[in-house]
This record gives C-alpha cells, structure tokens and sequence, in this order.
C-alpha cells in the first residue's frame, strides 16, 4: 500500500509530503479520499512512516506491508472466487496478480487523488 500513496509517507518527522498542510490535516485529508476512518489513528501514522525516520526499529511501514499484502490477495481470492461460476486455481492467481500488482494499485491511488 506504501508504494501506491508514496507521496504521503513520512520522510521527516515534521511534514508528510503533502503541500502546506501539517501531519494531522494530511492524515484527515488522507483518510476521507479512503472513505475510511482508522479506528487506531497510530497505525495509520506507522502505515506511512519510513523505516529512516522510525522512532523504533517496528514503527514504520515494512511489517505492515506484508501483512497488507496479505490482507488484498485475500480480499481478490474471494471476489474473484464470488464472481465467477467455476475459477480455476490458474484464473485466481492470474487475476490476483493483476489486481494487486503496482501499477493497477497506482492507478487506484490516482484515481484517489493519493499518488
């Protein structure tokens, strides 16, 4: 998900990437283009923060990644398996790999208006 919202992660412990705003707009601005409110406002901040700028070794980005990675191949498997009447194992890696690979997730991030 970091690749896709790059613009947005935390390379200074000041600002985020977005022009004149301040971390806590940022963060407001990111979440209503999501259409998603984070419950734990803190994971949000780790989900944008670079491992260069961590606090600690676990506050950035990097472990999140994974388990994000995870949490959209799941996501895919189920709509794709949902939405077609008989999915082959070879048509839900296949379309898997398409929805979740960096272009089609940057094309989502633009289209958010995120990139």
């Amino acid at each position: 998900m970091a690749r896709c919202i790059s613009s947005c992660v935390i390379t200074d412990h000041n600002d985020f990437y977005f022009p004149d705003l301040k971390r806590s707009n940022a963060l407001n601005v990111l979440q209503e283009k999501l259409g998603y409110v984070f419950r734990n406002r803190m994971l949000l901040e780790r989900a944008l923060t670079h491992r260069s700028v961590a606090k600690n070794a676990d506050h950035n980005y990097e472990p999140l990644e994974t388990l994000g990675d995870s949490l959209i191949s799941a996501m895919i498997c189920k709509t794709t398996f949902s939405s077609l009447a008989s999915p082959t194992p070879r048509d839900m890696t296949r379309l898997r790999s398409h929805a979740s690979n960096n272009e089609t997730l940057a094309l989502i991030g633009k289209k958010l208006e995120i990139e």
